[in-house]
């Protein structure tokens, strides 16, 4: 009996010390779990889905069944270049119904595809420029978390000079009869910039008086009058080179030769 009574003590310490960590281990889980839940009434997610264009949002959820679900989104722009519109679409439930949004932009629902599309302010500026929006719906399910985002975006074009992006216009011989002459031209862009380009602009000095142009190629505009301006916005691949053939039609009978630069949007 004594040696019983001896050892009893450190039998029930044992006991304690293999009870005591696994209690701890429980509580630590249980709040690491909840610091990282999605799905409580308040949370913030950040999603990076085009380019440089980055979406946060808050999601609250009040109510009862149909809860409400308030989004307060964020868009910011971390390009060099300011959008001038964007969209970000996600799922919903299938009930969603109750749809509020502000009038800067436009809310739609295609079955379970939720889209908010820029209105008002579709343009974003360049370098962190931010836009903020906020919208609700009601739906049954409850803790919904936003799923399938993606976020869209136009970017303003920004033309600059480009090493290694020249142009060249060949100017054929003058044809025609007085007051109707045309000037054939071959104009020939090469692109050794290191970058594909996504569009580029040709500027061409050009006569005072009137002038016409005709066989411009798809995709390529003008625009100017002492000056010609060329623009084109079709992709010009890393080493490609892009060559149409166009001509000019004014009435004077003074040669042209054109001082003709370029610059690229990457």
């Amino acid at each position: 009996m004594t040696r019983d009574r001896r050892h009893h003590p450190l039998l029930r310490n044992i006991m304690m010390l293999m009870v005591f960590p696994v209690c701890m281990v429980g509580v630590t889980f249980a709040l690491f779990s909840q610091n990282l839940s999605t799905n409580g009434n308040t949370s913030s997610v950040a999603y990076v889905s085009h380019q440089s264009l980055m979406m946060t949002y808050t999601k609250t959820q009040t109510g009862t069944t149909p809860f409400t679900y308030t989004i307060a989104m964020t868009l910011k722009n971390n390009a060099t270049t300011a959008t001038t519109v964007w969209q970000v679409t996600f799922t919903v439930p299938a009930d969603t119904a109750a749809i509020t949004c502000p009038a800067t932009v436009f809310c739609t629902l295609t079955g379970t595809k939720f889209t908010v599309l820029s209105s008002t302010n579709g343009a974003i500026a360049r370098n962190g420029g931010r836009v903020a929006v906020s919208f609700s719906f009601k739906t049954a399910t409850n803790a919904y978390v936003l799923d399938g985002i993606n976020t869209y975006a136009n970017y303003a074009t920004s033309y600059g000079t480009r090493a290694g992006l020249t142009v060249n216009s060949a100017i054929g011989a003058r044809t025609g009869v007085s007051g109707a002459y045309t000037w054939p031209v071959t104009t020939t862009i090469t692109n050794n910039y290191g970058q594909p380009l996504v569009a580029w602009k040709v500027s061409m000095t050009a006569w005072k008086s009137t002038f016409t142009l005709s066989g411009l190629p798809t995709g390529v505009t003008s625009s100017g009058t002492t000056t010609l301006v060329l623009t084109g916005a079709n992709d010009l691949a890393t080493g490609a080179t892009y060559q149409f053939t166009w001509s000019a039609n004014t009435k004077t009978t003074a040669t042209w030769a054109p001082v003709t630069t370029i610059q690229g949007d990457s």
